[in-house]
């Protein structure tokens, strides 16, 4: 929530301080007294709400995070489950093509030994699961959002230099990256496959994590205005990095949306 927020919650009960202060010079009747004082007590009771609904929805929102990166680790591991059973199923052929390798370099046909090493990278990349970083978190994430990015012909390029632990809560982690990367495939979705591209690059840069992304957008969809649970300027990114002493900017220019996250990360937590 932002400050100014909180002082337009504040004024609710002060301008009624303040009128009450001012009418009780003129001896008010008992009924009015009354009246204002319960109107006193109706702005308390509205703040109070209003805090216990923001306290819902954000509660509420990290279960749904919560769920959702377990639902992408599931798929993670059931992924490299299947690709594990690949391997050992593939195990046998292998063996039979690396034997005929041999064979084929003993007798000195170069050309065909070099045609079968070539299949076999081709099955070894098949079954190789794809790192985008050292973080499982941000992996997960990237995995499933990339799944999205293939079905729509979306090319992209990942540039991550993430290490394997971070002091950053893995909820708020999974919060970057998976609005980050909504927000562009939802804007991509809308224009022409051979148009659709996304660039992710992130990466430690002195006591902060910055992660930055580019695609193309239509002046359309960039300039529309921000929905809820949507788009590059929700809450939730700028809460994110209002708590680790960061910021959250973006821009449109081109043809082109940017956005940029950065995040300090030279201590555990961040602030309450």
């Amino acid at each position: 929530m932002t400050k100014k927020t909180y002082a337009l919650l504040a004024l609710l009960p002060i301008s009624q301080m303040l009128l009450l202060s001012a009418y009780q010079n003129h001896r008010l009747s008992a009924l009015t007294t009354l009246a204002i004082l319960l109107n006193l007590l109706a702005d308390l009771v509205l703040i109070y709400l209003f805090f216990w609904g923001f306290q819902k929805k954000r509660q509420e929102r990290k279960l749904a995070e919560l769920q959702y990166l377990q639902e992408a680790e599931r798929r993670q591991n059931e992924a490299l489950e299947q690709k594990h059973a690949e391997l050992l199923s593939m195990r046998a052929d292998l063996n039979q093509q690396l034997s005929r390798i041999r064979l084929l370099l003993e007798k000195g046909d170069t050309d065909a030994a070099e045609a079968d090493i070539a299949s076999v990278q081709q099955t070894l990349d098949h079954t190789r699961i794809r790192e985008y970083c050292q973080h499982q978190v941000v992996n997960a994430i990237l995995t499933e959002k990339d799944r999205q990015c293939q079905a729509l012909g979306i090319r992209t390029d990942y540039q991550l230099l993430i290490p394997r632990k971070l002091p950053i809560d893995p909820l708020h982690l999974c919060s970057i990256f998976s609005n980050l990367m909504d927000n562009a495939i939802e804007a991509l979705r809308e224009l022409p496959e051979e148009q659709r591209s996304l660039t992710l690059h992130g990466a430690l840069r002195g006591s902060y994590l910055l992660v930055r992304l580019e695609n193309p957008a239509s002046r359309k969809h960039a300039e529309r205005p921000i929905r809820t649970g949507h788009g590059y300027g929700s809450q939730i990114l700028q809460d994110i990095a209002d708590t680790y002493d960061g910021y959250f900017q973006c821009d449109f220019d081109n043809g082109v949306f940017r956005a940029i996250m950065a995040v300090k990360v030279d201590r555990i937590g961040g602030k309450n």
